[in-house]
């Protein structure tokens, strides 16, 4: 992963960061002023700093060696031709040496910053982490709140039971092998005397076993149908229904499916459900959480 080094332009404050950070706008951690994350420069950019330190260097090598001039012309060809050839080592020696130290301080900064920013990211770590903690013990007090309240409340029993029976009929009709027929009939009669009928070409037990075909629904009171076919009449408890035949029977309840003794058990088994799946789901946040941070550079 390759770093874009540079210094800001209010404060001088040298900055590393991420090339991905490209283009991006940040505050100067020196300054606190906001300054433009440079793109990543190229490999000819990148000599600029050591251009810079070459110059002076090779404009004063130019001094020297006009005033020097006088003495060499003194010597032979040889001679000369030996002496600059020293003094030219001695010049690269220096630039190397000089290349070198600025490597050093480059690493240095790298290090510091890559240093910094690791102990600024543990420290977000332990900060949400903290938060996290925080959120789950609140979770589990409204928990234990939601459950008492249901187990104290007739009326919240029955809510919770209701709305998720209800939800499981609208799901159960396309388990029905056929929708029922809606058909009309004289006035005053057919279902509940409503001038309807209601015949299911198939009708099913609760476990999608057939009872009765052709069976037609000529009346509901309270948790019982009563049902015609061919061969006579029945009557069955809604909860000998398969569901998705209780979904089309109009006006019914559907807490009815549940006897009365049995819904504060289910609306406390439900009530758990739901308290699993929100705790599945806090557990992926924090896992989430997590894995970003310790993915960070």
């Amino acid at each position: 992963m390759a770093f874009i080094n540079f210094d800001c332009p209010e404060c001088g404050h040298n900055l590393e960061v991420d090339e991905r950070g490209a283009g991006f706008i940040v505050k100067c951690p020196e300054c606190q002023e906001p300054i433009q994350i440079p793109d990543m420069p190229t490999e000819a950019d990148s000599r600029r700093p050591l251009a810079r330190t070459v110059i002076p260097v090779a404009a004063a090598v130019l001094l020297a060696a006009a005033a020097a001039w006088g003495f060499f012309a003194a010597h032979s060809a040889n001679a000369r031709a030996a002496d600059a050839e020293a003094e030219a080592a001695t010049l690269r020696d220096q630039l190397e040496e000089a290349n070198d130290r600025l490597e050093v301080r480059l690493q240095t900064q790298q290090i510091q910053h890559r240093s910094e920013t690791r102990e600024q990211l543990d420290a977000l770590d332990a900060a949400t982490r903290r938060l996290l903690d925080q959120a789950t013990a609140h979770l589990r007090a409204l928990d234990d709140t939601e459950r008492r309240l249901i187990e104290e409340s007739r009326r919240d029993q029955d809510s919770i039971v209701r709305a998720d029976i209800k939800s499981r009929l609208e799901g159960a009709r396309d388990a029905l092998p056929q929708a029922p027929i809606v058909g009309d009939a004289e006035a005053g009669r057919g279902l509940q005397n409503s001038g309807t009928t209601l015949v299911f070409p198939v009708l099913l037990g609760a476990n999608g076993q057939p009872l009765r075909e052709n069976a037609e629904i000529t009346a509901i009171e309270g948790d019982q149908v009563s049902v015609r076919f061919g061969g006579g009449t029945a009557s069955y408890r809604l909860h000998e229904l398969h569901p998705g035949v209780v979904s089309y029977l109009p006006a019914v309840d559907p807490l009815l499916l549940v006897p009365p003794a049995k819904r504060k058990a289910e609306a406390l088994r439900l009530h758990q459900l739901q308290c699993a799946r929100r705790d599945e789901e806090f557990g992926k946040l924090r896992d989430d959480v997590a894995a970003a941070l310790h993915a960070a550079p």
